[in-house]
């Protein structure tokens, strides 16, 4: 579902392919639903099924790549056929292949932008817009199953989220503002790395606090003996 997500951002700012939004959702996150409805049931029959159906849905999304060409939407439709077809030996590999596709594409994203007039400001505000979402989505999911310390801690990393977001939108506009936003000037790195460092930050805090563990970055967990 991670690649989905990066697949739609993708296709929403780099694509100018008609419905190439549409296309993306289908192509990446309609078929798991197929794969949750078979996953409950562990048996030969249904592993076989959702083999040939990952076979099917590959063959046709190589198709669309191959022979009709969408420009730049084929490295998705490559990049999901090659997620299906790994997944078919292990689930791992499937695993593996949609973490480094979404990687992949990520880094394309940030390659178009950065040759675009402010892209770089307008891409690190997005995925500051999406740090806050994804922390007050997790916050929706889970603290009411938190204990007090819990709830605690994950209200202490929420703030800290809005500050994050904060830093990445007002770091990136003072780089445009010198002059360091566009493609082989300082702020480069920072574009490609901040945004998903940030993201990664705020993802790794709250599940350590979920699981009840410390982290390396909030060492006053440990020292108020917050955690078992």
């Amino acid at each position: 579902m991670t690649f989905g997500g990066m697949a739609c951002i993708y296709a929403a700012i780099v694509s100018d392919v008609k419905m190439s939004i549409m296309m993306t959702l289908v192509s990446t996150f309609v078929f798991y639903l197929w794969v949750w409805f078979n996953a409950v049931d562990l048996s030969e029959t249904c592993w076989k099924t959702l083999s040939s159906h990952r076979v099917l849905v590959a063959a046709s999304l190589l198709f669309m790549s191959e022979v009709y060409d969408f420009g730049v939407m084929n490295i998705v439709f490559r990049l999901m056929a090659v997620n299906l077809l790994l997944a078919i030996g292990s689930p791992y590999f499937g695993a593996i292949s949609s973490g480094v596709g979404t990687l992949v594409l990520y880094k394309m994203a940030c390659d178009f932008v950065l040759t675009v007039d402010k892209g770089g400001f307008y891409w690190c505000s997005l995925w500051g817009v999406l740090t806050v979402i994804s922390s007050y989505v997790w916050i929706w999911l889970f603290y009411d199953d938190y204990d007090e310390k819990q709830k605690k801690r994950v209200m202490g990393t929420h703030w800290q989220d809005k500050i994050l977001a904060i830093f990445l939108c007002v770091s990136v506009g003072g780089m445009e503002r010198a002059g360091f936003g566009g493609p082989g000037t300082v702020g480069t790195p920072i574009v490609y790395l901040l945004p998903f460092v940030t993201m990664w930050f705020t993802l790794e805090t709250k599940m350590l606090n979920h699981i009840q563990s410390g982290t390396p970055f909030h060492p006053s967990w440990w020292c108020e003996g917050d955690l078992p």
